[in-house]
C-alpha cells in the first residue's frame, strides 16, 4: 500500500492504492517476481498496473482510466497507458545511501 502527495503551484495531486508481489522463482538466489496492483489519482482516475520482475530489470505496464462525469481531463489525457522499465544497480561501497520503499 502507498500514496503521495504533490503539490507545485496551483497543481495538486493524490495518489493512493497498492500491489500485490507473486514470486514465481523458489531460487532465492534468482529474483523473479510479477505484480498486480492499482492506483487512484485524485479520485477521479483508476490506474491499474502489472508488471514484472527478473532479478535486477523490471518492467511494468499501467492504463489511466478516467471515471466518467468526475475527471476535468478530456480527450486523449483522459485515457493514457505508460510502459516503464527500470533497473536496479548496487552503489559502491563508499557511498551512503537510503533504502527506498519497493513498489
Amino acid at each position: 500500500i502507498s500514496g503521495q502527495y504533490q503539490k507545485q503551484g496551483y497543481f495538486n495531486q493524490l495518489i493512493f492504492g497498492g500491489a500485490y508481489e507473486y514470486i514465481l522463482s523458489s531460487n532465492l538466489s534468482i529474483n523473479k517476481s510479477a505484480f498486480i496492483g492499482t492506483w487512484i489519482r485524485n479520485l477521479d482516475f483508476l490506474v491499474p498496473y502489472i508488471g514484472f520482475e527478473w532479478e535486477k530489470f523490471r518492467l511494468g505496464f499501467s492504463y489511466d482510466i478516467g471515471f466518467i462525469g468526475n475527471s476535468t481531463v478530456k480527450g486523449a489525457q483522459y485515457h493514457t497507458g505508460e510502459i516503464s522499465m527500470s533497473w536496479k544497480f548496487k552503489p559502491k561501497e563508499n557511498i551512503r545511501f537510503t533504502r527506498c520503499p519497493k513498489f
